[in-house]
């Protein structure tokens, strides 16, 4: 596949870049087949996004900066209901945080080549657990499945005990016929 074929597919499938586990399955599956131009294309449509939403984020607070500010009326504590749902939606919002953190590291921290040819391939390790951790946290069974297959993938207590409290069963079993290291 060379770049400009590369690229179209993924422009074509833009709604695929919305969601970090999809954009790691890409990711992870351009690494596992060798496939850099797929991997160079990813990499560049993720920097233009950036770029774009950074340029959104100017203008949003150019928009906000003119308008002034509401103050609220009444003030008094929240709700028991409202404390839930702001903490619910701060832990969604660190996980989403963290699994694109684990994303930037695969993507922009792991030299293509160190993941997929060097006889070190200790990168390769990192990288595959990276996307595990994705898949695992998204809770992306078909992921979850295809990198457990890795001959580099390897599992840490912490994923133990995330499956187990998820109450992965499928997974656990998957893991259980596997020889995996830990």
């Amino acid at each position: 596949m060379n770049d400009a074929i590369a690229r179209e597919t993924l422009q074509s499938h833009n709604y695929l870049m919305d969601e970090v586990q999809n954009k790691a399955a890409i990711a992870y599956f351009a690494a596992v087949n060798r496939n850099l131009s797929l991997y160079n294309s990813l990499r560049e449509i993720i920097l233009e996004k950036r770029e774009q939403n950074k340029e959104m984020e100017e203008e949003r607070k150019e928009f906000e900066g003119d308008a002034s500010p509401a103050t609220p009326m009444g003030g008094g504590d929240a709700t028991p209901e409202t404390k839930k749902k702001k903490k619910h939606k701060k832990h969604v919002t660190q996980l989403q945080q963290f699994l694109e953190a684990c994303f930037n590291k695969m993507v922009f921290e792991f030299d293509f080549l160190a993941v997929v040819m060097y006889s070190d391939l200790k990168h390769r390790r990192n990288f595959v657990h990276m996307a595990w951790l994705i898949a695992m946290f998204s809770e992306n069974q078909e992921l979850k499945k295809a990198i457990a297959k890795d001959d580099y993938f390897y599992i840490t207590r912490d994923d133990i005990y995330q499956l187990i409290k998820t109450k992965d069963d499928e997974m656990i079993e998957i893991l259980l016929k596997k020889p995996a290291a830990l």
